[in-house]
């Protein structure tokens, strides 16, 4: 949407971004969803030098797995981790079911960790 010529959305993201009150996984999220994953590290790293590109990967593997709990993470009903982790869940319970997974017999330590 835009008004008087700007994209409204965006302003609002910005300025979400700008407050200090917000974890660095709601900044995250924010970034995650504001900026396109093809647009690579260096455009989201522009966006916010105070969150790491892999938190920002970390929230887009939320978008991709498990959406619905996008807006819990960005409005704090729920940390980045715990979406993170019932995401990884989803992605390796859908891996799990795939003919000739690696996941279908073992799962990583990290992926482990983050499940548990």
């Amino acid at each position: 949407m835009t008004l008087n010529g700007e994209d409204q959305d965006a302003f609002i993201a910005d300025a979400n971004l700008e407050r200090r009150d917000l974890t660095k996984g709601q900044k995250a999220m924010l970034i995650a969803v504001r900026v396109p994953k093809q647009q690579g590290k260096k455009a989201t790293s522009l966006v916010s030098k105070d969150v790491h590109y892999t938190r920002v990967s970390q929230a887009r593997t939320v978008i991709e797995h498990a959406s619905e709990l996008v807006d819990l993470v960005i409005d704090g009903s729920m940390g980045l981790d715990a979406a993170l982790a019932e995401a990884t869940r989803r992605r390796l319970s859908r891996q799990r079911g795939k003919p000739g997974s690696i996941y279908g017999a073992m799962l990583t330590t990290v992926d482990a960790e983050l499940v548990s």
